[in-house]
């Protein structure tokens, strides 16, 4: 007999206490997946023009935008390190995922971003991007900051 109010004991823990939780998790989940870009990102780092810089889950970060009122990425690449001034933005760029803090990848392509007319330009090699920066007289954007570590003025989300 005493067995038998254990059991019970138990089984009513689980559905009193376990089930409610991993129901409310569920849900949860399924909200998060209702509104992605409202909770999937870690920080973001403004920049002008509605441009930004955002880390997501996963230690992908990308240059966004907020052009017709919704966050899109600009350009398909694991951004590394990137630079900027009033009128346009550097990016240091890699396919791979897992960079290590400060690593720099071997397959590093560069972009760049215009940011009042919205053009973007790449990818190019290291050589290709101070070419292109030198021939249309942009000169140097602006210091290289990383995204490993959190760059010094990133909001977290």
């Amino acid at each position: 007999m005493e067995k038998r109010k254990r059991t019970i004991v138990v089984v009513l823990w689980i559905v009193i206490i376990v089930c409610p939780f991993l129901l409310l998790r569920g849900c949860m989940d399924a909200v998060l997946e209702l509104f992605p870009d409202s909770v999937s990102r870690d920080w973001r780092y403004p920049i002008s023009h509605g441009y930004q810089i955002d880390e997501f889950y996963y230690g992908n970060y990308q240059l966004t935008s907020t052009s017709g009122g919704d966050y899109h990425a600009e350009i398909n690449a694991n951004v590394i390190s990137f630079c900027y001034n009033e009128s346009y933005i550097g990016l240091q760029c890699t396919r791979e995922e897992d960079i290590a803090q400060n690593e720099i990848p071997e397959d590093v392509i560069y972009y760049f971003v215009d940011m009042e007319s919205g053009q973007k330009r790449g990818p190019f090699t290291e050589e290709g991007f101070y070419q292109f920066c030198n021939s249309n007289g942009i000169g140097t954007i602006g210091e290289w900051i990383h995204t490993i570590p959190r760059p010094e003025g990133a909001i977290y989300e």
